[in-house]
């Protein structure tokens, strides 16, 4: 990783010698005053290069067939996940530090807010002439950026003995601001984003299909059997010749509650998946002092469990990253039907220069009304660190469960983790000079 790292760096200052004197000036002079910065975030990025390489290597050496990815999707969708983010929510959740860090939940729905309206303006005008199927795609790649490693070890680079946050007291606080801020993230990726990605579709073996709304006819009415009341029942006798027993009214009461019932507990099961369940387990535990101490305290007496668990979702950021690898072992796509060029670019235009403008400018106003603390530099990073990150990994982990646009999020996501080498890079330098 580090020896990627220096020559993503030496290519970069390649780039700087240009015919262009100003060009080359500046950019010397902005490599000169940000070199550890510039060298710290090539070695984040590196890890995840170095990583996705393993997949890479296991689909070309036919360890594993492409097939054999839809398998370990679910594997690391229903249990790995979900086990490394109750830990890392449980064991940063507490009353104190919801307290002291209410910021960055806040700077996280800001984050989500700003991306869905971006994405949305695109499907609106831009990319007006998309499908029904290609627009939810969209919407939730502008929304959702990655939170599983990147934003880990940008935060243990920078604060690395060679980084530049380095001095930093609030350093052992770090995984924890990156934990209580990826909550909400974590959260609105496995409930809107995978509901909003797979709305009105159903899954087969063989691959997605739209959902068609099925009613029954009886005669000239059609009635929907989860709408209809003892009038609507009646009406239905009345108009056929089919005779129908009626059950009493208690009875039909108790269907009605029952039939709600079930309504709700359906929309719960679609909307709570594992690693929403993983995140809301962390968080009731967590904010439970006697359970807090129990599970994720040295002493505590269910520690060997916490344990145990923690080291089975140690696993699920390096498979997840070995995942998105093997998916994209052939390179982009040729086969992807609406993943154009122009598509490509919009997106990486919201994600790599519009979401971090915003970004920037939010943190700023908070830093400005005394909101931020104003001596935590780390704080102020982790706040803003979200808006730079290319699109969410796991929007692949979806496709390839869901077999729905496999090959155009594959296409995405190459382009994009190809180009975040250097556009976060440049933005991580932008973030700690404009925060000294």
């Amino acid at each position: 990783a580090e020896y990627m790292g220096i020559v993503v760096a030496q290519v970069f200052l390649w780039l700087c010698v240009s015919r262009c004197g100003v060009c080359r000036v500046v950019c010397r002079v902005g490599i000169a005053m940000f070199k550890e910065v510039f060298i710290s975030s090539c070695l984040a990025v590196s890890k995840s290069v170095v990583v996705g390489g393993v997949g890479v290597l296991l689909i070309r050496r036919k360890i594993i067939d492409k097939s054999a990815l839809a398998v370990i999707s679910k594997l690391v969708f229903n249990v790995l996940l979900p086990c490394m983010l109750f830990v890392r929510t449980g064991s940063s959740m507490s009353w104190a530090n919801l307290m002291a860090w209410w910021t960055l939940p806040l700077l996280a729905f800001v984050n989500l807010s700003i991306g869905a309206l971006l994405g949305l303006g695109l499907t609106r005008w831009l990319l007006k002439h998309l499908d029904d199927t290609a627009k939810p795609v969209i919407v939730v790649a502008c929304m959702l950026g990655n939170s599983g490693s990147l934003p880990f070890m940008l935060v243990e680079t920078v604060c690395a003995p060679y980084g530049p946050l380095r001095e930093e007291v609030s350093c052992p606080n770090g995984m924890a601001y990156v934990s209580v801020y990826l909550l909400i993230i974590n959260l609105s990726m496995w409930s809107i984003g995978y509901h909003y990605m797979t709305k009105g579709i159903t899954v087969h073996k063989g691959g997605f299909q739209r959902v068609q709304t099925e009613t029954v006819e009886t005669d000239h009415k059609t009635v929907a059997d989860s709408e209809m009341n003892e009038e609507d029942i009646e009406e239905a006798v009345a108009d056929t010749d089919i005779p129908i027993v009626m059950s009493s009214k208690p009875v039909f009461l108790f269907q009605r509650f029952h039939g709600v019932w079930g309504g709700i507990k359906s929309t719960l099961k679609r909307l709570i998946k594992p690693p929403v369940a993983g995140v809301l387990l962390g968080c009731i535990t967590g904010l439970i002092p006697p359970l807090h101490f129990a599970l994720f305290n040295n002493q505590g007496s269910l520690k060997v469990f916490t344990d145990s668990v923690d080291s089975i979702g140690d696993g699920a950021i390096a498979i997840s990253i070995m995942l998105l690898g093997a998916s994209l072992a052939d390179g982009p796509s040729t086969a992807a039907s609406w993943m154009s060029k122009r598509v490509v670019t919009l997106i990486g235009v919201v994600r790599f220069i519009l979401l971090p403008l915003f970004g920037i400018l939010f943190v700023t106003f908070l830093r400005f009304v005394d909101v931020l603390p104003a001596a935590d530099r780390l704080f102020q990073f982790v706040g803003v660190l979200e808006f730079c990150v290319p699109t969410a990994m796991n929007i692949n982990l979806i496709c390839q469960m869901t077999g729905h646009a496999e090959k155009e999020v594959g296409t995405l996501l190459f382009w994009q983790y190809l180009l975040s080498a250097v556009s976060i890079t440049v933005w991580v330098m932008v973030f700690v000079s404009i925060f000294s």
